[in-house]
């Protein structure tokens, strides 16, 4: 008797333990969560320091290429300059700038029956910029000039050595910062060369002149420059 009453008392325990994981199992798939709210705003991803134009002293060079005639006579011809320069951008405000340089000067220019080598030549040229938005310069410079040059006749081949000019430069360039170091221009020049002419060399002789040449020379212009 007291051994069958155990044994249900048994049964009994093991069908309410039983019962128990049964349920424990059936809920633990409904684990609570709490609810989450909103982003109250976007996370934009962080950048890098913008490249932006400082007070500093650079060393640049700029090419240009483009057309040159004279201005007395008749045919252009192709003309290219070549400007090593050592300047410095001084920021006046958020909006401007001061920008001068000090250049070196090469290149060939002429017009259809004459043609001019510079072979050496220095310019000082200041200009003042202006912001055009994204860190956008536009910079109007004025520049002058001498130069040494080499004068040659296309239909004799008289030749006109070492003799002095002056140069008178105007031209637009946009600056574009490519970091705090570097920076690259694009832009357009106008160029007026004055060549006097006093003694011309060919076949084996030397004759007297006196000649003054004026040249006109349009080029688009692109350069370099290195922050120091």
């Amino acid at each position: 008797m007291r051994k069958t009453k155990f044994s249900s008392v048994l049964l009994a325990s093991c069908a309410y333990l039983s019962a128990l994981t049964l349920s424990g199992a059936a809920f633990s798939g409904d684990t609570y969560t709490p609810p989450s709210s909103p982003e109250l705003y976007e996370k934009e991803p962080a950048e890098g320091p913008t490249a932006k134009i400082r007070s500093k002293v650079y060393a640049g060079f700029n090419l240009g290429i483009g057309q040159s005639q004279s201005a007395g006579q008749s045919g252009a011809r192709s003309a290219y300059l070549l400007n090593p320069k050592l300047g410095y951008n001084k920021v006046l405000s958020t909006w401007s700038l001061l920008d001068v340089d000090f250049s070196l000067l090469g290149g060939e220019f002429g017009y259809s029956r004459a043609d001019v080598r510079a072979n050496y030549g220095a310019m000082l040229r200041v200009g003042y910029g202006y912001s055009l938005g994204n860190h956008l310069f536009g910079v109007w410079k004025v520049g002058v000039g001498l130069f040494n040059a080499d004068y040659t006749w296309r239909d004799n081949g008289y030749k006109a050595k070492g003799h002095m000019g002056t140069l008178l430069q105007g031209a637009f360039e946009v600056l574009f910062p490519l970091s705090s170091g570097a920076a690259v221009t694009g832009g357009v020049q106008w160029n007026h060369f004055l060549l006097s002419i006093n003694d011309v060399k060919g076949d084996g002789q030397a004759f007297a002149v006196d000649r003054d040449e004026h040249f006109n020379v349009f080029s688009a212009d692109v350069g370099i420059r290195f922050y120091l």
